[in-house]
């Protein structure tokens, strides 16, 4: 416990918890993670890690089962150990009066996952490549939250089935790069590293920034044909003059004269899906040539 690697491990969930119960997810994560509890409360102390400590005695206050003790039939787990870390630790972290805080910015090179937050906005980019464990092909893929609520979201992934782990993984959709928020190439989507050979494809370029008034995203390539760049909202877009309105949230603009846009509304059947979205979430498509500049507000 004292490795600062083991701390580093500890903290990862303070730096890509978004707020409440939301977290930054890739691959075959959730953004509802779970609430933390006494375990993690433990962990924290056992790495000296305030901040680990801050969340999991947070999430213990808001959330009457955060070590999931209690079955929906009104059963209980037979767990004597989470049970017996709970009740020791119940008063400290009843006690603890430190507020969850965040890092501004966070970078791990190792899985090229980034997270930084100014004002009311969190956001999640995804670097490097598609050679992580439980991937989805979603490299440069990024997800944003606005006043803790899914702006941009990554859908996560479906149900495990025995085509999960096969070969036809990447014939599910969710793990598909054409429904995370990254561009498509005359219907060419992501392989294994990122983009096959393209022809006429030689850079495509991407940078995003977070301030305490939005984010700006920025896409330009060399290709030249059209580019299709998926964008996905729980929150319903409404067209508006120059963009779209994101629900209640807030909206994405644009130049009307750069991009032609349509939205799709996708049906969330799957239960584990469910879990974490509404029935109903929305597929924004923006078509476009050369470059693309957008503006969260």
């Amino acid at each position: 416990f004292r490795e600062t690697k083991i701390k580093n491990i500890a903290e990862y969930i303070c730096n890509v918890h978004v707020q409440g119960p939301y977290y930054l997810n890739f691959g075959d994560c959730s953004p509802l993670a779970g609430r933390c509890g006494a375990r993690e409360y433990r962990f924290g102390q056992a790495v000296g890690s305030d901040a680990l400590q801050a969340l999991a005695a947070a999430d213990f206050r808001a959330g009457a089962d955060p070590d999931h003790l209690q079955n929906p039939d009104g059963s209980t787990h037979i767990n004597l150990w989470y049970r017996l870390t709970t009740a020791f630790a119940e008063e400290e972290m009843m006690a603890y009066s430190a507020a969850p805080r965040h890092h501004l910015t966070v970078w791990y090179p190792s899985v090229g996952v980034y997270a930084a937050r100014q004002g009311s906005w969190v956001l999640g980019a995804k670097f490097g490549s598609n050679g992580d464990s439980h991937n989805h092909n979603d490299t440069g893929s990024i997800t944003v939250y606005k006043d803790g609520r899914p702006f941009l979201i990554d859908i996560g992934v479906e149900s495990y089935t025995k085509k999960t782990f096969s070969p036809q993984r990447y014939e599910i959709w969710t793990m598909q790069s054409a429904w995370h928020n990254l561009p498509t190439f005359d219907g060419v989507q992501q392989l294994a590293g990122a983009y096959p050979p393209i022809p006429g494809l030689t850079t495509y370029r991407r940078s995003v920034s977070v301030s305490e008034q939005g984010i700006t995203l920025r896409d330009e390539t060399d290709y030249p044909g059209t580019v299709d760049l998926t964008l996905l909202t729980e929150q319903q877009p409404v067209p508006t003059a120059d963009g779209f309105a994101v629900g209640t949230l807030g909206g994405i603009r644009f130049d009307p004269d750069a991009a032609t846009a349509a939205v799709t509304a996708v049906p969330i059947t799957d239960p584990r899906l469910r879990t974490a979205w509404p029935e109903t979430i929305y597929k924004i498509t923006l078509h476009f040539k050369k470059m693309l500049k957008l503006e969260l507000y």
